[in-house]
């Protein structure tokens, strides 16, 4: 890191206690980022403590607004080329509508059942929907298991994706019906509208911000705030209480309001970074 010899290095990762000495120590000119009160920042002036509380995309942008940075709105940004379409086209075929389920995530206990993800599936390919299951090579042991409940045909993609070919599959799609996590998010930076079945995870913090667009459907566990591997309460069950029934019934209504994906926004000027940190050098 020290011989990249950045100008800049932004540290959002968290409070900044543990992080910003390990920032420093990377030979940046300057850092920014969160930092408490009373504690090792580098230069105070381009830091600021981190929210407790909020959405985290609000959160990350606390640094953004104390760095006198115009926002661009909330939404996230994932590029889609036509090479990536292209690649998508070749792992599903073009015609039918296209809803996809993850049934992964990296913590177990964020995981939706895989029958319940099954009995989604079938639902839409009874509705007239092609489906496929998405997941990680990792993963492939999971997804087999959702498409060896269904009873409607699937198309398996776990491990045939790159990151750029899932984000046009996920694009090309009606709906995707996903656990809390990585494919959550992807469908709001493309503009999909998703169903995300939310396992013991904080929904303040991580649903997304377009709730017309995203459903985000969870029970309030006293486990929330607490990732772990396994749930340790004996009668908690992650996502139990919610039901196929329920979560089908919103992938079907938002499938039939697939709206136009977001337009992005123009980027801003290149200079703009560095007239605001000199700026907060005089």
């Amino acid at each position: 890191m020290q011989q990249e010899r950045f100008d800049l290095l932004i540290q959002l990762h968290d409070s900044g206690e543990a992080l910003n000495p390990m920032v420093a120590a990377c030979g940046a000119r300057q850092t920014a980022g969160f930092a408490e009160p009373g504690r090792y920042s580098g230069d105070p002036m381009l830091h600021v403590p981190l929210p407790r509380r909020g959405h985290e995309i609000l959160r990350l942008l606390a640094v953004v607004d104390h760095l006198g940075i115009p926002r661009r709105g909330l939404h996230l940004d994932w590029p889609v080329r036509a090479r990536d379409r292209a690649a998508a086209a070749e792992l599903v075929p073009i015609g039918t509508p296209l809803a996809c389920l993850h049934p992964g995530a990296d913590l177990p206990s964020r995981r939706w059942g895989a029958r319940h993800f099954a009995a989604v599936g079938d639902r839409l390919a009874r509705e007239g929907f092609r489906i496929a299951i998405l997941g990680t090579a990792d993963e492939r042991a999971l997804c087999a298991q959702v498409a060896a409940h269904m009873r409607e045909p699937a198309i398996d993609l776990a491990g045939r994706t790159d990151w750029w070919s899932l984000g046009a599959v996920v694009e090309a799609s009606a709906v995707v019906v996903t656990n809390d996590g990585v494919l959550s998010h992807l469908a709001s930076a493309v503009g999909t509208p998703s169903v995300v079945v939310g396992c013991g995870s904080d929904a303040s913090r991580w649903a997304p911000l377009e709730p017309q667009r995203h459903v985000y459907l969870s029970q309030d566990l006293p486990c929330q705030a607490d990732p772990h591997e396994g749930c340790r309460l004996p009668r908690c069950d992650c996502g139990g209480a919610i039901e196929p029934e329920q979560v089908g019934g919103a992938a079907l209504r938002q499938a039939r309001s697939r709206r136009q994906v977001h337009t992005r926004r123009a980027d801003p000027p290149p200079h703009l970074l560095r007239q605001v940190l000199l700026q907060h050098a005089r």
